[in-house]
């Protein structure tokens, strides 16, 4: 019962904001996704309540100005909680772009699509990126360039990170912890109920996720990268995936979550 009355919610939701959001396709492009960043995150909040998610966030939220957010990423539901910390621009794949609904969702949020099969092409759409940097705009990407089941935190695409450096931003490294499912703590056994990975189809997962009671996630924000730091776009990545590891909490093989390696305890806040 909770599935469905999660999923018409849901598409209550979605047909209001596919309707607040089709005037800003009437706007240049730059400022299309600048609004689009706070519309979308407005109705986003209202959907973490709705699909009983918890987001804890630990750390110190970035100063204002041009900032790039690189995150670890498990499944579709990570921009939820990335949401939760600030209004952003997404970069994400044509892949995702050329999925049904999913795709939709994510042009009307002002996502910026790049084609990851193609190192070529990815060094050929880093302008726009840039550009929206330069502009004070937070944008958030995934360097892994795809997601994970949770065993680990996959290496990073130093390419992602030239436009931090182009436009001279600074970087908040975000680690992604997925704490627990229905009040269970998450394990191998039933992580696939909210990691999206490999060749699985939306809707299906998307489908079981809402039957869920309730879900919680960390999200820490770790030590910014500031832009006066002068490094070049592979000791950016190096470093932001340095700090991700130290604090991403991997399943092991009895299946539950391993300890850190040290004890941090930011304040947490909402």
């Amino acid at each position: 019962m909770i599935k469905w009355i999660r999923f018409f919610g849901f598409l209550a939701v979605i047909s209001v904001f596919f309707l607040v959001s089709a005037p800003l396709f009437l706007l240049s492009d730059q400022r299309r996704r600048i609004l689009s960043a706070h519309n979308t995150r407005f109705f986003i909040l209202i959907l973490t309540k709705l699909f009983g998610m918890r987001v804890s966030i630990q750390g110190k939220r970035p100063p204002k100005g041009p900032c790039l957010v690189a995150s670890n990423h498990l499944s579709y539901l990570d921009v939820l909680a990335l949401y939760a910390v600030q209004p952003t621009i997404f970069i994400t794949s044509q892949e995702v772009r050329e999925t049904p609904f999913l795709g939709w969702l994510c042009l009307a949020a002002g996502c910026f699509f790049v084609e990851r099969r193609s190192k070529d092409k990815i060094r050929g759409e880093q302008e726009p990126i840039t550009n929206l940097l330069a502009a004070g705009v937070p944008v958030a990407l995934f360097p892994e360039g795809t997601s994970s089941n949770g065993a680990s935190v996959l290496p990073f695409k130093s390419t992602f990170f030239e436009p931090a450096v182009q436009s001279r931003a600074n970087v908040l490294p975000v680690c992604l912890n997925y704490l627990s499912i229905g009040g269970e703590p998450l394990s191998h056994l039933n992580r696939d109920r909210l990691c999206w990975y490999g060749d699985m189809d939306f809707l299906p997962h998307f489908l079981g996720f809402l039957g869920s009671r309730s879900m919680e996630i960390e999200v820490k924000l770790l030590t910014l990268l500031p832009a006066e730091s002068g490094w070049d776009r592979k000791q950016l990545s190096a470093n932001a995936l340095s700090q991700i590891l130290g604090q991403y909490r991997p399943l092991s093989e009895s299946g539950t979550r391993e300890a850190l390696s040290r004890n941090d305890s930011p304040a947490t806040f909402s």
